[in-house]
């Protein structure tokens, strides 16, 4: 419903893969527990969190966004909470073995064939600012899912094309992230 709200289609919502985490913080470990997973594999994962008494799914409650690697395998997730009152709006997974914020963009799995036809980048801050872009047929962008553009980015980036237009938020944030972004 809230992505309804937010005119977001059906089909970009099953494309993106966009979902939701409920409210049971335990609901996740349960599952996983019943399909046999190991406690070492789930520690491993990055999906939850422990507390003295218990472990707790790192994303409960929030829209989850799977962020996948140039060859579409799932290899993070992100989590917006839908509370305004949340401290944190958004968490990422913890860096794994499979995944390096440095080392990803949002949406290159999807956008790596629309960019090398273009020949040029949109780099934009957030997975929101993306799939809106998608959504209205402008599939030739990347998202850093975040302000912080890194030197290996700009080496991953260099691959698919050296044309890029950085469109981050109108912020003071975005500006000096946008300036910061130019110079790497």
């Amino acid at each position: 419903a809230y992505l309804g709200s937010r005119n977001f289609s059906d089909d970009i919502i099953k494309l993106f893969k966009l979902g939701f985490s409920d409210k049971n913080s335990s609901q996740l470990l349960k599952f996983l527990q019943n399909k046999k997973f190991s406690s070492e594999a789930m520690k491993k994962s990055g999906l939850f969190m422990s507390s003295d008494k218990e472990y707790f799914d790192r994303f409960y409650s929030r829209l989850i966004f799977p962020i996948n690697d140039v060859n579409n395998n799932v290899i993070a997730f992100a989590g917006r909470s839908l509370d305004d009152n949340n401290q944190a709006k958004y968490i990422n997974s913890i860096e794994t073995p499979l995944y390096n914020k440095s080392k990803v963009f949002y949406g290159l799995n999807l956008a790596k064939k629309k960019i090398l036809e273009e020949k040029f980048i949109i780099l934009v801050e957030g997975y929101f600012d993306l799939i809106r872009l998608y959504q209205n047929g402008i599939q030739n962008v990347l998202a850093i899912s975040g302000t912080s553009f890194t030197d290996m980015h700009a080496s991953i980036i260099k691959q698919y094309s050296s044309n890029i237009f950085i469109a981050f938020d109108g912020d003071i944030s975005g500006e000096k992230a946008a300036i910061r972004t130019g110079y790497t």
